[in-house]
């Protein structure tokens, strides 16, 4: 098996043990995470192909894509203490530029998606939930479930803040 074959894969175990990255909040900022980031603690882990991944899923942790970013480089850029100090600095400044209503609102609106989600599972048949691969028809259904529901939170928010 080659290299990207078996990082994709601890990524779908990852996935199958946590959940989608996207039905959390970013560890870091609040906002909705778009993925799994490695936290690098793992004392087995593996460096192949200039990438840096576990086998075990325990070792990491939901980000949206900007704090993932962020989180990798600077791994790549610093070592012991100052990775720490740098690591916490990056994390101040990630919660700092999000305010909490907006945390509040994006976790209404993931919420509300992930039912939205949940409900079409249940109604298909698939015991698996979201760790499924699903037809094209299947995952297009899904995806306007999903896309209504967004919407709908977007209009709740809207009328509250008119209010």
């Amino acid at each position: 098996m080659n290299v990207r074959s078996r990082y994709q894969m601890a990524h779908r175990r990852v996935d199958k043990a946590h959940g989608l990255a996207r039905h959390n909040a970013c560890v870091w900022c609040g906002l909705d995470a778009q993925d799994h980031a490695y936290t690098h603690n793992d004392p087995n882990e593996i460096r192949a192909g200039g990438r840096v991944w576990s086998e075990n899923t325990n070792y990491y942790v939901a980000m949206c894509r900007r704090c993932h970013t962020s989180f990798d480089w600077a791994h790549k850029q610093f070592s012991g203490v100052a990775l720490q100090r740098e690591l916490e600095r990056r994390k101040r400044e990630a919660d700092a530029r999000v305010s909490d209503e907006k945390r509040k609102a994006m976790a209404e609106s993931r919420a509300r998606a992930i039912e939205a989600a949940e409900t079409w599972y249940a109604e298909n048949g698939w015991d698996d939930g979201p760790t499924c691969i699903p037809s094209r028809a299947a995952a297009k259904a899904a995806h306007e479930r999903i896309r209504r529901a967004y919407e709908h939170n977007a209009q709740l928010r809207a009328e509250n803040r008119e209010e």
